[in-house]
């Protein structure tokens, strides 16, 4: 993050109460302000690679049917960020 040469945009957003307070004394605790602390986890959040299977990985037959497996093909990043939707059950579900 090159934050001598980003453009500052003032915004606001509604969070939690108790989110708010939390983010306020982990930035405390390492002497950052919220804004910064706020704006570096969004950083990383943001460019965070989607995980992604090996090329040629494929999982055998006898686990699918113990699993009840569904194949899901890996969206593109193009496909998540078109569809909030999905990019959130994505994150939320299949990639923890």
């Amino acid at each position: 993050m090159n934050s001598s040469a980003s453009v500052k945009i003032q915004t606001a957003f509604r969070l939690d109460a108790i989110l708010l307070e939390r983010l306020k004394r982990q930035a405390k605790s390492i002497n950052r302000s919220l804004n910064s602390y706020v704006e570096t986890i969004l950083f990383n959040a943001a460019e965070r690679e989607l995980p992604r299977m090996p090329e040629g990985f494929e999982i055998s037959e006898e686990i699918k049917e113990l699993c009840g497996f569904i194949e899901l093909e890996t969206p593109t990043r193009e496909e998540l960020e078109k569809d909030p939707k999905l990019e959130r059950i994505w994150h939320k579900y299949l990639t923890e």
